[in-house]
């Protein structure tokens, strides 16, 4: 388990908040040193990270596919973008089973978090860890009341330090089940096979285009796709393992 995780089990969540006011230098300072080691493992381990994973879930017959930047980075780039840290992998709702976790384990991946709405029923997002490598899974819904979605989960005000929740926002895209197997450095790896709409609707036309300081929050931002769902937060928990 790395060494953030261990820190944030250990830290009270009041005192988390209590440092983050008294001492915001030493934070900001925390966090830049956190994030540069991240980068650095994921440039190091990053493409065995996501090898490691393809043969987990694919040995144990659980259809995912690359969402999100590293969906982009397949389409685009055929690899990673340049300044991501992450791996981003969609996961249908009905495959979250006690059989992903037993494989997840058996491959040696380890939970850090999750966020769920509702338990589970209507949203989630698990991080789990490889050699200091970040994997999101985004688990994908499909409700006759909102159609197809997966959600994420962002910072708003104190909600995350205070209750231990993040808000939850509900991301409609029409993710389809079918994929196409891209180039991805020297792998093969599975993407919807609508990526060039999902990539158009979630970043826009230009998505082809390469932007060297994008910031997630404020590059979905005013989307008609990407909905706050506040009504749900009561019904929101974040769990750290």
């Amino acid at each position: 388990m790395n060494i953030r995780t261990n820190l944030e089990k250990r830290i009270p969540t009041s005192l988390k908040k209590w440092i983050r006011k008294r001492f915001p230098f030493f934070f900001s300072c925390y966090n830049a040193a956190v994030e540069k080691n991240m980068k650095k493992s994921y440039r190091k381990y990053g493409i065995k990270a996501m090898q490691h994973l393809d043969e987990c879930l694919r040995s144990a017959k659980i259809p995912y596919s690359l969402a999100f930047g590293t969906m982009l980075g397949a389409v685009r780039d055929h690899g990673f973008i340049p300044h991501d840290h992450d791996i981003d992998i969609w996961v249908w709702h009905e495959d979250d089973t006690e059989n992903l976790i037993q494989q997840l384990q058996k491959y040696e991946f380890h939970a850090v978090r999750k966020f769920e709405v509702d338990k589970g029923e209507k949203g989630k997002v698990l991080q789990i860890e490889w050699k200091n490598c970040f994997i999101d899974v985004f688990f994908v819904y499909n409700t006759p009341e909102y159609g197809c979605y997966c959600c994420d989960f962002i910072t708003i005000g104190d909600s995350d330090s205070q209750y231990n929740q993040k808000m939850p926002r509900r991301i409609n895209l029409p993710i389809c089940k079918d994929f196409d197997l891209k180039k991805f450095e020297n792998l093969m790896l599975p993407v919807p096979v609508n990526a060039e709409e999902l990539l158009t609707i979630h970043y826009g036309e230009d998505y082809m285009i390469p932007i060297t300081k994008w910031n997630y929050m404020d590059g979905v931002k005013g989307r008609p796709h990407v909905q706050v769902w506040d009504e749900m937060l009561p019904l929101t928990t974040r769990f750290n393992y």
